[in-house]
């Protein structure tokens, strides 16, 4: 008798039928790995930074009105980022589809990566080989019919492209975790000279608001990114796994060990939500 499996996790259901899938616990792995990387937001990206500093670096800061920041390269770099994430969440949502596990919804297509240099991001001649190509290979998974015993092929073919597209991705999460540490300390000294200089202690109460509000945005992005970094790094370390034993994915422990890493993901995303 067939026996129906429900796997869930915030923000998704996969179902699978387990006489007919024989790689369900890969599934389960580049779902969460699928989900997580399409979930991902920049709620204090390289616009909000660039926004930040102009004012702050900015003799006439008090006068936001007059400031002319220019921060459009810095807004096509986040989405360029976000771009980035979504051809590697397709990948996964790939995989997924041929290890027997269907998601329910993923995310569009990535579009090409352009080299150039973006506000102060520079994508390199390799960074845009890499998300190209994988860009081709996400596109064929999920819109050709290809066959289950085609993931070994798939996945030894392209780990090498997978595993950098992760590294880079990790390195550009870090850096806007740097930002943020940043503004905060300028905030801080902002903040202290302004309440110095407040007119009455009514002035002093709103400012002290205002601080303590900004500061609360800028720790709840850090908590989001520091949960993201943990979690790009399970998917590194699960994709490691597949690649080391994918001449043998049907033993017993490696099923346990990726079953065990997609949960430490589904707990890693269950902090950020």
């Amino acid at each position: 008798m067939k026996k129906f499996f429900k796997f869930t996790f915030p923000g998704a259901i996969i179902f699978c039928l387990c006489s007919c899938v024989p790689l369900k616990e890969v599934g389960n792995f580049t779902a969460c790995s699928q989900k997580t990387l399409q979930d991902v937001t920049l709620s204090y990206g390289s616009f909000r930074y660039c926004k930040d500093s102009c004012y702050f670096y900015n003799e006439n800061f008090k006068n936001l009105k007059e400031v002319n920041c220019d921060c459009k390269a810095d807004s096509l770099r986040d989405t360029i980022i976000l771009n980035e994430f979504a051809i590697l969440s397709c990948y996964y949502a790939g995989l997924t589809k041929l290890s027997g596990v269907s998601l329910i919804n993923f995310g569009p297509l990535g579009k090409n990566v352009t080299k150039g240099t973006y506000g102060r991001m520079t994508v390199t001649d390799q960074e845009a080989s890499v998300f190209n190509k994988l860009t081709i290979l996400a596109t064929n998974l999920v819109t050709l019919e290809y066959k289950n015993r085609k993931i070994k092929e798939i996945v030894s073919s392209n780990d090498a492209d997978v595993q950098n597209a992760i590294g880079m991705l990790y390195i550009k999460i870090d850096n806007l975790n740097g930002f943020i540490g940043t503004m905060e300390i300028q905030y801080q000294t902002l903040f202290t000279n302004l309440i110095h200089d407040a007119a009455n202690q009514t002035e002093r109460i709103l400012l002290a608001n205002v601080y303590k509000q900004k500061i609360k945005e800028l720790d709840n992005s850090r908590l989001f990114y520091n949960n993201l970094e943990q979690s790009i790094n399970k998917i590194l370390q699960g994709d490691k796994l597949l690649m080391q034993n994918i001449n043998n994915l049907k033993a017993e422990g490696f099923k346990k060990s990726i079953l065990s890493i997609a949960g430490d993901i589904i707990y890693l995303n269950s902090k950020s939500n």
